[in-house]
């Protein structure tokens, strides 16, 4: 059987002759087969660090192409210019305010669980933000946005 060469397959058999006559004669002694797919360190590392810059770098977008486009938001949505500049402190006020709460709770139920669910809501909430229809929604949408 040939593996690929980023994937090692891990097995462990609890062998007999490895037992004592007590282990044999109980039940926990029964032969268990165990087979998982792992990736290799450098390839998980290498997915791990790619994802991560790609999050980092749509949260980058979406925080800084705010001030380029600002004027057509005030024309747009009938705004003032405080309300398009709340429109983007609602951003970054919600990652600054959300950053401890995903830190702690990335210990309780995961890394990956917390990612996920960080990934998930901006890209719903983007897709809000795309529709707004008047400031106040828009603003609202950015502050969900930014966890």
């Amino acid at each position: 059987m040939e593996f690929s060469s980023n994937l090692k397959p891990e097995s462990g058999f609890r062998l007999m002759r490895d037992m004592s006559e007590n282990q044999k004669a109980s039940k926990s002694a029964r032969i268990i087969p165990k087979f998982t797919w792992r990736l290799q360190r450098k390839t998980a590392t290498l997915i791990i660090v790619g994802s991560f810059s790609i999050f980092e770098f749509l949260r980058g977008v979406d925080a800084g192409v705010l001030p380029a486009i600002a004027s057509s938001i005030v024309q747009d949505l009938h705004a003032s210019s405080v309300d398009a500049y709340w429109s983007g402190s609602a951003y970054l006020f919600g990652m600054t305010m959300t950053q401890p709460i995903f830190g702690g709770l990335a210990q309780t139920v995961g890394r990956r669980t917390c990612t996920m669910v960080s990934v998930g809501t901006f890209i719903l909430a983007n897709l809000l933000c795309a529709i707004a229809k008047d400031i106040h929604w828009l603003i609202g949408t950015r502050l969900v946005c930014s966890v």
